[in-house]
């Protein structure tokens, strides 16, 4: 550039400085009145740690699985903040809160940070209120925490139903065969089968034991008595051996029943508290 045209410029600058400076002037003004229409925005933020997440099924007998932590943490981050950052959760909480925005305003001022080594994460908020920002991000993790909480259990909640569903059958079953086991004991004016054999047994026992001796006195009239006795005791001895299968069949099917019914109220009591464990979401701590 020659000094003749550097001359130039400076003389234009000098007739047209006005210009410039209302152009600055402009600007400013502009910038002013934007910076004092906006209202400032309030960050509240949450953090949150993820463990390892507990086994989500209950199974009607023993079984064994093998649970890789490696992929079961990162499956949980990521199955949680696209709850997080859904427009059910986002809606829901923010009928919950009573708030006056909208889920794609939420939504627009959500921010989910996570760790790629840990299982960190942290949600933010931005609102005009400090306050609103706050019990938005609160309401927001506690109704992805109870929406979470729900999904992961649907596995072991099915699983309690059909036992809750099977532990009926089971007691229908069990009363029907203990009702077999009453009515054959009222045909046969017995008890305990086993208590009633074992019981004249001891009997005949004792009887023979006390024959014996009137023969060895030679108290013939008293054998004789002994062995009529005796006879009517065996053979009520013999009629009770003779029920003893019947019985035994009936006895073995109502504890097979029993046997069942008690497994499946065992795993009923393990479905509800695997189901409350599941529903608390305990692995995933809110740091604040």
């Amino acid at each position: 550039m020659s000094i003749q045209e550097l001359l130039d410029y400076v003389a234009i600058l000098r007739k047209r400085w006005w210009l410039i400076l209302l152009l600055v002037i402009s600007t400013v003004g502009t910038i002013l009145v934007i910076s004092r229409s906006q209202k400032p925005l309030y960050e509240a933020s949450l953090k949150f740690l993820f463990t390892t997440p507990p086994i989500s099924e209950v199974s009607v007998y023993n079984e064994f699985r093998q649970v890789s932590v490696g992929q079961e943490i990162p499956a949980a981050k990521a199955n949680f903040i696209e709850m997080l950052t859904s427009k059910v959760v986002i809606w829901d909480a923010i009928e919950t809160l009573g708030a006056d925005l909208t889920g794609d305003e939420v939504l627009a001022r959500l921010t989910v940070e996570q760790s790629p080594v840990s299982g960190f994460v942290e949600l933010s908020l931005q609102c005009e209120d400090p306050q609103l920002a706050a019990d938005m991000t609160n309401a927001l993790m506690d109704t992805a925490l109870r929406y979470y909480g729900e999904l992961r259990a649907k596995p072991t909640t099915m699983s309690r139903i059909f036992i809750s569903e099977q532990l009926s059958l089971s007691r229908e079953g069990w009363e029907k065969a203990e009702e077999k086991i009453t009515q054959f004991q009222i045909e046969h004016n017995i008890g305990d089968l086993e208590t009633e054999i074992d019981r004249q047994q001891s009997l005949i026992q004792s009887l023979t034991l006390v024959h014996d001796t009137d023969s060895a006195e030679g108290n013939m009239e008293a054998v004789a008595r002994y062995e009529t006795i005796m006879a009517q005791r065996k053979q009520e001895l013999q009629n009770l051996l003779a029920l003893r299968p019947r019985y035994t069949t009936l006895k073995t099917a109502s504890d097979q029943v029993r046997g069942t019914h008690e497994l499946l109220l065992a795993r009923q009591t393990q479905a509800e508290l695997k189901e409350n464990e599941i529903m608390s979401v305990g692995f995933i701590n809110v740091l604040g």
